[in-house]
């Protein structure tokens, strides 16, 4: 009977440890509940940017949630956040533009608080998303120096995640190194006694890089400066919008080769507009080369004295309207210029 009873004490102890080592290996995967953090990740805490343009911003999620309270978001980890400007020196609808709705506009029956709606995408642990997913830094002209845009970031419905974290964004003024050339032809000359105004000639601007002009790079038709001169500026055309630059120099240094070389013509396309001339006279002109290296600008004047002259052919109503002026070599930040004319020789 003793016996009995002992196999029963022990066919008892051994069904509890099995119970145990059970539930040990079942608690593996048992869901976690509760509210999971979202932060900014630490190399998103402080970022620096240029104006127009992006960086890459991270926030990171504790644990991954069971339910599914984001339903209007279509995110199946409930992760929504509450974007608030708390500081900073820059202004908010003219440094930078949210590309979020605020929190009232987003509807969904969210309340408390000021700010914009975000809702992080996915059923992930960490959320990967571009700065211009949550604002805009704007481009203009002025030197302003550094600006910043202090950011608070919360949970908008408070049963979902917990969120209570910070980020600074550093704007830099868009200081492009780049390469401008100015033809520059405003002024007169003197024709059989008659003062004439350059204008009445139609010159162009072009860029090569060889010497034949077989394959131009670019060139300026219709320059935006004074009343005939043509500027070869970030982008063909005078275009010097940031992010539209397609010019034969851009603004990315890491693409201006040493000993790379171009050259630069000039086509006289149209001299119809001209008064009729008895005594042929020369054309002085002069290439302005404006070099810009963290957003300081350096100048030299090619003094073009007599390229052309009043009775020189036209391309427009034949040939040989295109002559070669100046030659640009690339050294490092600095440009080597040949005054293919004078001869002169100049590094800035």
């Amino acid at each position: 009977m003793k016996k009995n009873i002992l196999n029963i004490y022990a066919i008892s102890a051994l069904s509890l440890f099995g119970f145990v080592f059970t539930s040990c290996d079942q608690d593996e995967d048992v869901v976690r509940t509760g509210k999971p953090t979202i932060s900014v990740d630490t190399a998103s805490k402080s970022i620096s940017v240029d104006e127009n343009g992006d960086a890459s911003v991270i926030f990171n999620q504790s644990y991954m949630t069971p339910f599914v309270n984001n339903t209007n978001s279509g995110s199946n980890s409930g992760a929504e956040l509450r974007i608030e400007v708390i500081g900073g020196t820059a202004e908010e609808g003219v440094d930078y533009n949210f590309n979020l709705d605020t929190i009232e506009d987003a509807g969904f029956n969210f309340w408390g608080g000021e700010g914009y709606y975000l809702p992080l995408p996915g059923n992930t642990l960490k959320h990967e998303l571009q700065l211009s997913d949550i604002l805009s830094v704007n481009f203009d002209a002025d030197v302003e120096g550094t600006e910043t845009i202090e950011l608070a970031i919360h949970s908008v419905v408070l049963g979902q995640i917990i969120a209570n974290d910070t980020m600074t964004i550093t704007i830099n003024d868009y200081a492009p190194t780049t390469l401008d050339i100015l033809l520059d032809l405003d002024g007169n000359i003197t024709i059989d006694g008659n003062t004439v105004n350059k204008c009445a000639f139609d010159f162009d601007l072009y860029v090569s890089d060889d010497n034949t002009l077989i394959n131009d790079l670019g060139h300026s038709w219709l320059g935006p400066v004074g009343n005939c001169s043509e500027l070869f500026s970030l982008g063909l055309d005078g275009n010097d919008t940031p992010g539209s630059e397609n010019g034969f120099i851009d603004n990315d240094p890491t693409n201006w080769n040493d000993g790379t070389t171009y050259y630069v013509w000039i086509d006289l396309w149209d001299s119809s507009a001209a008064p009729a001339i008895t005594a042929h006279e020369d054309v002085p002109m002069n290439i302005v080369f404006t070099k810009v290296i963290g957003g300081v600008s350096t100048d030299i004047t090619l003094s073009i004295p007599a390229l052309y002259r009043t009775d020189d052919q036209d391309s427009n109503n034949g040939t040989g309207g295109s002559k070669i002026a100046a030659k640009l070599e690339i050294n490092g930040n600095s440009y080597i210029v040949t005054n293919l004319i004078t001869g002169e020789v100049t590094a800035f």
